[in-house]
């Protein structure tokens, strides 16, 4: 669909960028989203987490809002278990930088 923009005709998708509103949506997604982590008690560093929505968010076609959020959350958790699995006296609630990465699309 396109819209009268100034005169001019474009997409949804062009003001979106013009406007960065697709940045601004990563932010609302990385806010929502480590405000989950912290409530269920995992420890995460921010700025690695807000990398990782970034990176993901830029790269996926899925804009399902919550749904992607609780899905990039539980993938995470996936792995941070599967570490524990091989190491028993690691921390429970410490998602660490390769549990991220390995996330990572």
């Amino acid at each position: 669909m396109k819209i009268n923009y100034f005169g001019e005709k474009i997409s949804y998708e062009k003001l979106n960028e013009m406007i960065g509103l697709s940045s601004v949506k990563a932010d609302i997604k990385e806010f929502i989203s480590l405000a989950q982590l912290k409530a269920q008690s995992y420890i995460v560093d921010e700025d690695d987490y807000s990398a990782l929505v970034h990176h993901n968010f830029d790269r996926t076609n899925d804009f399902s809002n919550g749904r992607w959020i609780r899905n990039l959350n539980e993938r995470i958790i996936r792995k941070l278990a599967l570490r524990l699995y091989e190491d028993e006296n690691g921390d429970i609630t410490k998602i660490t930088k390769e549990d991220l990465t390995a996330v990572k699309l």
